[in-house]
C-alpha cells in the first residue's frame, strides 16, 4: 500500500499493485508533488485502475472464512458487552 496525494492532492491509500498493473511506478509517486505528471497518467482512470484501500487496512492480519469471521465478531460483540456492563455497574446509583 502506497499513500499519496500525487493524484489530486488528497492523501489516497493505493495498492501498490494496481498501480504496477496500471503502468505507475510506485517509486515515482513518491518523490512527486500534486499536479506533477506521472507516467501512464493519460492513459489511467483512477476510479477504474486504481484500487484504493482505508487507511486501516495495514492492520489486517489474516482473512478468515466467513464463519470464523462471523464467530469472532460475537466472541468481541460479547466480551465490549460485559465489559460495559461491568463499568455500568460501577456507576454510582444516586447520581
Amino acid at each position: 500500500m502506497l499513500t499519496t496525494d500525487v493524484l489530486d492532492g488528497a492523501p489516497t491509500s493505493l495498492l501498490i499493485p494496481s498501480l504496477r498493473n496500471a503502468g505507475v511506478d510506485p517509486d515515482e509517486l513518491r518523490y512527486r508533488k500534486p499536479g506533477d505528471k506521472i507516467s501512464a497518467q493519460d492513459s489511467v482512470k483512477r476510479w477504474r485502475d486504481l484500487w484504493s484501500a482505508g487507511h486501516s487496512v495495514g492492520r489486517i492480519h489474516d482473512v478468515p472464512g466467513v464463519t470464523e469471521l462471523v464467530a469472532r465478531l460475537a466472541q468481541e460483540y460479547a466480551q465490549a458487552r460485559d465489559a460495559m456492563r461491568a463499568r455500568l455497574m460501577e456507576v454510582p446509583r444516586d447520581v
